[in-house]
């Protein structure tokens, strides 16, 4: 019998221990099913969880937030409760923080020990003799370092509730500590890797092993009740902050360890979900990207002159009244003295009057005469293309027959449409292809043009805003990226697109095209003038 009682005792006992046995370790896998968390909210599994170990919700103070996405959930987050050793995180911020200002070393003794092995010994063992030295450090009283700690927790010292002074904290004190230390671990060096070796086989990671865990636990005894924390940061996917705090919990263990790999799964199954809808809505905005033109088009519009009424020329009558004055005199005599010599001077005076009437109509009639062109029609090639890329646009002008403008000279009020506007014109660049031929009043010149391709250009900026819009999504918090119906916000696509416009332009130069061009010149003027067909103008940007 007395076997009997002391078998039965020990079985009764081992029954205690059951939630803590390697069936709570699991095989490193999923405990949960994709479907659970599909059909439940934070809220729900939290209930459920309550349920599980008989927790009474008005014992536990609860936190999550998932610092890449910024969802956060509470179960009485502004309830005051015992920390216990909790405290030494902003502590050990605060003395990291002045590390990394330069106004304090790993090896300055507070006072007996360099502050190296005083923060390991705090965050890892929890030591609470050297804790309370550094509070004393820090703040010279316990109600300076509370002060000093406040800003970590986002408390404001002239408001906080009167429990904060004397050992009490908040759910939603410490997620907003921990959430600041999680993203921006450079302002508290070496906090979170320290961190990271307390307890590596309890609390939150007494069953969670799948993950690295950065987190401070704390307990304490008070008129008989246990008052179990654990506060930390799982890196998950999505780095998340978890914050449990119990008063009275029987299974409290059991509870936040179990809370921990229920968020953890939580966390994963959301941030799988969340990628795939953001990768679904970042491939839209790149084919949107893909297709929207991101440079305007250039049209530059050339200016024609107007045609010149043709002018009478100004006929001098002088060789006319000689020459019939010489003829009808000739005639005169003929009929008057009627002699067969006289005859013979009338038709030399008849002679010299059709003479004299073809000379009036040669020396008054432009363009009868020949003419014989001067200068060299190729240093009019040349003079034009100089001009046109050293933006002396009158001065090219000069040296085009029938346009006043080339339309190059208007500035746009578009800053993007300017940028390429100037691009274009400082690319211009030609080589003369052998030498100039002219016939008569007639020249042509080959020569090779090149400049920048708006359209490899366009291209490229194309290319690159998808790229520099994947590298924003990559680079900032995904409510900077994407709005609330889950598609990128305008303002991104914006900037995307701003930045790879830039990127383009400065690598203008590798979008250049070239062209063989014949130029048509004409005498004209005393000059040599291009004639501007259709090609030269649009080699120069005409759309």
């Amino acid at each position: 019998m007395k076997l009997f009682k002391t078998t039965l005792c020990l079985l009764l006992s081992l029954t205690l221990f059951l939630p803590l046995l390697p069936e709570a370790q699991g095989d490193g896998g999923n405990r949960y099913e994709d479907t659970y968390f599909a059909e439940n909210d934070w809220e729900s599994l939290l209930e459920e969880l309550f349920l599980r170990y008989e927790v009474d919700p008005s014992r536990v103070a609860v936190g999550y937030c998932n610092t890449v996405t910024g969802e956060e959930h509470f179960h009485q987050p502004d309830k005051y409760m015992i920390g216990a050793s909790i405290y030494k995180v902003p502590l050990n911020m605060a003395f990291a923080e002045k590390v990394a200002q330069g106004e304090l070393s790993w090896e300055t003794p507070l006072p007996d020990y360099p502050y190296e092995y005083m923060m390991e010994e705090s965050l890892i063992y929890s030591n609470n003799a050297l804790s309370g030295t550094l509070m004393i450090q820090l703040g010279g009283s316990y109600r300076g370092f509370l002060n000093a700690i406040a800003p970590y927790l986002g408390v404001d010292v002239e408001t906080v509730d009167l429990q904060y002074y004397n050992e009490r904290y908040t759910a939603r004190q410490y997620v907003t500590c921990l959430k600041t230390l999680c993203t921006e671990p450079e302002r508290f060096p070496r906090i979170i890797e320290t961190m990271q070796q307390a307890e590596p086989n309890n609390y939150f990671k007494y069953r969670e092993q799948r993950f690295d865990i950065a987190h401070k636990y704390g307990y304490w005894i008070e008129n008989g009740i246990l008052n179990l924390n654990d506060v930390g940061i799982a890196y998950t996917d999505d780095p998340i902050v978890l914050v449990v705090l119990t008063s009275g919990v029987p299974y409290a263990l059991d509870f936040m360890t179990e809370y921990c790999t229920l968020m953890c799964e939580y966390t994963q199954y959301h941030t799988a979900q969340r990628k795939a809808a953001d990768a679904a809505a970042l491939a839209e905005a790149k084919t949107l990207l893909e297709n929207t033109p991101i440079f305007p088009a250039l049209r530059f519009q050339p200016v024609a002159e107007a045609p010149a009424e043709p002018e009478e020329p100004s006929r001098s009558p002088l060789p006319l009244l000689l020459t019939g004055g010489l003829g009808v005199l000739s005639l005169a005599l003929v009929f008057l003295l009627r002699r067969r010599r006289f005859l013979v001077w009338g038709c030399a005076g008849l002679l010299l009057v059709s003479l004299g009437c073809s000379l009036w109509l040669l020396l008054t009639t432009p363009g009868i005469l020949p003419v014989r062109p001067e200068g060299d029609p190729q240093e009019s090639v040349r003079r034009f293309f100089a001009a046109t890329i050293d933006a002396d646009y009158a001065g090219a002008c000069s040296l085009l027959a029938g346009y006043s403008s080339l339309g190059l000279e208007e500035e746009s009020a578009d800053p993007r449409e300017e940028a390429l506007r100037q691009a274009m014109l400082t690319s211009y660049d030609y080589r003369l292809i052998g030498p100039c031929t002219a016939e008569k009043l007639r020249a042509r010149q080959t020569l090779e043009f090149s400049r920048l391709d708006p359209a490899s250009l366009e291209q490229e900026a194309r290319r690159l805003a998808g790229e520099e819009l994947e590298k924003l999504a990559q680079s900032r918090p995904r409510n900077e990226i994407y709005g609330e119906d889950g598609k990128v916000l305008p303002a991104v696509l914006a900037e995307a697109t701003d930045l790879a416009a830039n990127l383009a332009l400065k690598n203008a130069d590798t979008h250049r095209s070239s062209l063989d061009l014949e130029v048509q010149l004409e005498y004209r003027e005393d000059r040599w003038l291009l004639l501007p067909d259709e090609a030269l103008l649009r080699a120069l940007g005409k759309e």
